[in-house]
C-alpha cells in the first residue's frame, strides 16, 4: 500500500529543480532510502544512523510479552539491541509473516541524538527488507505530512514527505521522511 499524497502544481513555468542528487549541495541533508513495503519507500537522515547490519532471522531472539512490532533482540557489539519491524510499526505488512522466504533482513541502527554516536543514548534496530540508496535532499523540499497521515498511527514517526521528481521516466515517487528520534523515543 503506497501512501497517496496530493501535490500542488504551479501555474508559472520555472526550470525543474534538481532534487535527489547523489552529490552534496548547500542547505541539503543526506538521507538513506529503504522500503517498508513493495510500493512504499521511506528515508531517514544519515545523521540519525549509526550502522546497517545484515542479520539472519536466527540472530534475532524473540522475547515473550512484548509489542507485536518488536521482532526481538540481538547482540550488537556487546549491547542488547531491540529489533523493531518498521513496516509493521507503520501499518504495513510485517516482515516476518507466514510464507516469508527470506532468511536475512537489514537492520538499520538508529540512536537517539545520533550525533553523540556510540556512547550515549538508546539505540534500536529498524528491520527492513531492502535498503536503497543515499541521496541529498534540500530541507525545504520536505513537506509536512497531510492530516490523514499526520493523524494516523505512523504520523508520530514522520518529519513529512518528499516527492522525488527526478525519476521522470518511471513517474514521480513519494518517500516518507522518518524522524529517527521519535522512533527511538517510542521504545524507551
Amino acid at each position: 500500500m503506497a501512501i497517496p499524497l496530493k501535490t500542488t502544481s504551479s501555474t508559472t513555468s520555472s526550470p525543474p529543480k534538481q532534487v535527489g542528487s547523489t552529490s552534496q549541495k548547500a542547505n541539503s541533508e543526506q538521507f538513506l532510502t529503504f522500503s517498508v513495503s513493495p510500493t512504499q519507500k521511506v528515508m531517514l537522515a544519515t545523521r540519525q544512523l549509526v550502522e546497517i547490519l545484515n542479520l539472519s532471522l536466527g540472530q534475532i531472539t524473540a522475547i515473550a510479552d512484548v509489542a507485536p512490532t518488536v521482532m526481538g533482540v540481538c547482540n550488537w557489539r556487546g549491547e542488547v539491541l531491540w529489533v523493531v519491524d518498521l513496516a509493521y510499526l507503520m501499518g504495513f505488512e510485517p516482515i516476518y509473516r507466514s510464507g516469508y522466504t527470506q532468511t536475512n533482513c537489514s537492520v538499520i541502527l538508529v540512536r537517539q541524538n545520533a550525533s553523540q554516536r556510540e556512547s550515549q543514548g538508546i539505540a534500536i534496530g529498524l528491520a527492513v527488507t531492502q535498503v536503497g540508496q543515499m541521496l541529498w535532499c534540500e530541507s525545504e523540499q520536505i513537506l509536512p505530512a497531510p492530516a490523514t497521515i499526520a493523524n494516523s498511527g505512523m504520523g508520530k514517526f514522520l518529519r513529512g514527505y518528499w516527492l522525488n521528481e527526478t525519476g521522470w521516466l518511471e513517474g514521480s515517487e513519494t518517500l516518507l521522511v522518518l524522524n529517527g528520534d521519535a522512533l527511538v523515543r517510542a521504545f524507551q
